[in-house]
């Protein structure tokens, strides 16, 4: 607990929860299929700015921390302007791709940071991950994408009055559309933390700007460069592990299975046929196992199936031997890999192993009369052919009215008569002549 401590918070507002569902489910399903979607040409970009990086110089030299004193910086500084700062990170590779600096964040100046990422592929495919700014579905955007897609740009209407061009909803749908070469998705509204330029943004102000102290504005563009030069050296692509809503999600269609999980064709829907009823809807494991044995029927290796499907070599080679022994090769993968249920006894061959319980162990042909629980379950997966485990056996003993405890040993000669007798008259007059000797002793 810390009671001096404060954070502002944003209550998103959701008004439609099933919508918004979709939507993160959406972003995070493009992130999962960037690494095969780029060795299928089609390439995965987050963008997004980073406004009003300050270029301070402070009044004073930075005082590294001490022994007992941390670092210590002055707090007084001459500010030399700002710079916007346009990121691209590739999804597939984690770098940081044609980054720009620019004085202002106009529509036209996002529209020529995605000019310049598509000049870096111009035959390949795009999906580009943003926020809903309003300048990220803006007139100059619909028309460089019209213009990059062959589209004609009389075809799109006329600003504030009909067609593509009418709002921003329709501008929004426009870019949205899967069928154009050059696409985007939106994160839902106040969900700026699903992308990840973001992530990568908050890292670039701790190592960088945060004890900066900049001389002018160059000093700060370059420095701003490079360490994103730096950082391409030694990238890694996100580990990303939200997956969707925490909730299954189950899609049904009569004869056929949608699987929203990954892509082989920029689609981001996998449809396999139906296979039973007991595999109505396929677990986000099940839906790994499809895509792996996609990937190994088109002849890629171990090592790659295993980065793009997020499992180990050896899993891929255990896929390998399932889909070489099955004959319905991926529907095998697709089941669920376990032993399944345990078997149970009927109530017919419960009433036989009573029976058989009760005749003893010698005559089931075992050395001595004594029943274990191992032998008892040794007995049932010979005769019945059910495999139980000990602890099982102990469980179902008591429902066939027999105990799993060891029986109490008695003389064969017990006379339960004599022994209360006993109990009554011989005891009694022994512990009378007990007290008396003690009392005996203490007079004496």
């Amino acid at each position: 607990m810390s009671p001096h401590r404060s954070r502002y918070w944003l209550n998103a507002k959701i008004t439609d929860r099933e919508q918004f569902e979709r939507d993160v489910e959406k972003v995070c399903q493009v992130y999962l299929s960037a690494a095969i979607n780029a060795t299928l040409g089609i390439r995965t970009a987050s963008v997004d700015e980073k406004t009003g990086i300050q270029a301070l110089e402070r009044a004073a030299p930075t005082k590294p921390m001490e022994p007992g004193k941390v670092e210590r910086i002055e707090y007084n500084y001459e500010r030399h302007g700002t710079r916007n700062l346009f990121g691209n990170l590739d999804v597939a590779t984690g770098k940081i791709i044609v980054p720009k600096l620019h004085a202002t964040r106009t529509a036209e100046d996002f529209a020529d940071n995605i000019d310049a990422l598509v000049a870096t592929a111009p035959e390949a495919q795009w999906v580009f991950v943003c926020d809903n700014l309003n300048t990220h579905f803006s007139v100059v955007l619909v028309m460089l994408v019209a213009i990059l897609c062959d589209i004609p740009l009389d075809s799109l209407g006329k600003i504030g009055k009909r067609g593509v061009l009418k709002s921003q909803a329709t501008r929004k749908a426009f870019l949205e559309d899967t069928s154009h070469r050059i696409r985007f998705v939106y994160t839902p509204k106040h969900c700026s933390w699903l992308n990840q330029i973001e992530i990568w943004f908050s890292g670039l102000s701790r190592r960088v700007l945060q004890r900066g102290d900049f001389k002018s504005l160059k000093k700060l563009e370059e420095k701003i460069l490079a360490y994103i030069q730096f950082y391409n050296q030694t990238e890694k692509p996100m580990k990303w592990k939200c997956e969707k809503m925490p909730q299954k999600l189950k899609i049904y269609c009569p004869g056929i299975r949608i699987f929203p999980f990954f892509s082989l064709h920029g689609v981001f829907l996998h449809v396999v046929p139906y296979m039973s009823k007991k595999h109505e809807s396929l677990s986000r494991q099940s839906a790994k196992r499809l895509l792996g044995g996609e990937l190994i029927l088109k002849e890629y290796d171990n090592d790659t199936i295993a980065d793009i499907v997020g499992v180990t070599s050896r899993t891929v080679n255990n896929w390998r031997r399932t889909l070489s022994t099955h004959k319905d090769k991926l529907y095998a993968l697709a089941r669920k890999q376990g032993s399944g249920r345990i078997p149970r006894l009927n109530d017919e061959q419960k009433q036989q192993l009573k029976a058989s319980i009760l005749a003893g162990a010698v005559n089931a042909g075992y050395p001595s009369e004594r029943w274990t629980s191992r032998i008892v379950a040794d007995f049932i997966k010979k005769k019945f052919g059910v495999v139980l485990a000990p602890r099982s056996v102990r469980k179902l003993l008591p429902t066939l009215g027999l105990s799993p405890q060891k029986p109490v040993v008695k003389s064969h000669k017990y006379d339960e008569e004599a022994v209360k007798k006993w109990a009554r008259y011989t005891w009694r007059r022994l512990k009378k002549i007990k007290r008396t000797r003690h009392h005996l002793d203490f007079l004496g």
